[in-house]
């Protein structure tokens, strides 16, 4: 049930940014949702919170590469998919660290490593 009012807010904010750029849209929307495979560690609210969040980084990450129009272009579609999904599967990690008290997960770990100003 949870899943399904996260859906249909993921739903009507869809429907209020295909006027804007539809390819970005729902590349965005299709990314959001991918918080949707990880197990309900977050509360109701937390994750419709992660929703919207990754759907507005997956969005704006379309918008800036891909943004000129109308005429839309759909190449828009993957930058914004693969921002809102790295958004949603990153950000979830976190707060169950947060929430549990744990340690960040061994991949999350790898990726931080990456950046020059860790090391």
């Amino acid at each position: 049930m949870h899943e399904q009012n996260a859906s249909t807010a993921i739903v009507l904010l869809t429907a209020l940014a295909l006027y804007v750029n539809p390819y970005v849209a729902i590349g965005a929307s299709f990314g959001c949702v991918f918080f949707l495979q990880y197990p309900s560690v977050l509360s109701l609210g937390r994750r419709i919170a992660l929703a919207f969040f990754s759907w507005g980084l997956g969005y704006a990450t379309g918008v800036f590469w891909y943004g000129q129009g109308p005429p839309w272009v759909p190449e828009g579609l993957l930058p914004a998919l693969a921002a809102a999904a790295l958004g949603s599967a990153v950000f979830t990690a976190m707060a169950a660290m947060v929430e549990k008290d744990g340690k960040l997960p061994d991949w999350l770990e790898a990726v931080i490593k990456l950046f020059p100003w860790r090391r």
